[in-house]
């Protein structure tokens, strides 16, 4: 059965041993997947999907992080008060209501989403032509605030909003590591001809944190710091 650890404890120097093939070595030595909730590691020698999993790491939750900060290392603790500066900045910038958005004139509008990186901070930016329309934080997959920004936009231009582009380099941290995320887009996009939508829960257009859960954060900074 597979060893069970927290984020917190020390897992990086366990031993952990193969009940199969009798290998042994760290959870990092071992063959690692990473997940929406935890990461785990299974025999690196082993073949699939008969090698055994030996041990999972579950991610931290935000008071266990601010409990722990003296266990994090210089980096990850430098990280870490990055992304809750982020937060703060997402908090006081993010599009809420489609009456923030600014009139603009023409039949058909076709807007740009796209990206920029301003010091430390990575921003989504929407364009009509030379004209900034929205600005905000961005996050690593960030393709669920894509289909809540589309309804807001919506909402404002109503038929006459013909698309939402993304740009080239913005795909990356819209989709991310999810496949899926680019067939999602594009259908989000191709239902904008279709007629203004009638009144939806509040869920679907309050903005979601970027770090509300703490999986998020560590996740994409477990994959930073592998790079």
């Amino acid at each position: 059965m597979a060893r069970h650890f927290d984020y917190f404890d020390d897992w990086k120097t366990e031993i952990l041993e193969c009940p199969k093939c009798g290998w042994k070595g760290t959870f990092e030595e071992g063959d690692v997947g990473y997940y929406e909730q935890l990461m785990d590691s299974s025999c690196p020698t082993c073949s699939y999907p008969n090698d055994p999993m030996l041990a999972i790491v579950s991610y931290p939750t935000h008071d266990e992080v601010e409990a722990n900060l003296d266990k994090l290392s210089v980096r990850e603790r430098s990280a870490y008060r990055q992304r809750k500066r982020h937060e703060q900045l997402w908090e006081t910038y993010c599009l809420r209501r489609p009456e923030q958005l600014p009139d603009l004139e023409g039949d058909e509008i076709t807007l740009i989403w796209d990206m920029e990186d301003v010091g430390d901070d990575s921003w989504t930016v929407i364009r009509h032509g030379d004209r900034v329309v929205w600005r905000e934080p961005a996050w690593y997959e960030c393709y669920p605030r894509f289909d809540a920004m589309l309804y807001l936009l919506k909402r404002k231009y109503g038929r006459r909003l013909v698309d939402v582009e993304p740009t080239c380099g913005s795909w990356g941290w819209l989709c991310g590591d999810r496949l899926a995320s680019i067939r999602w887009v594009d259908g989000w996009r191709a239902k904008l001809r279709e007629t203004t939508p009638e009144p939806e829960p509040e869920a679907r257009s309050a903005p979601r944190r970027p770090w509300s859960r703490m999986n998020d954060f560590l996740r994409s900074l477990w994959h930073f710091f592998q790079r």
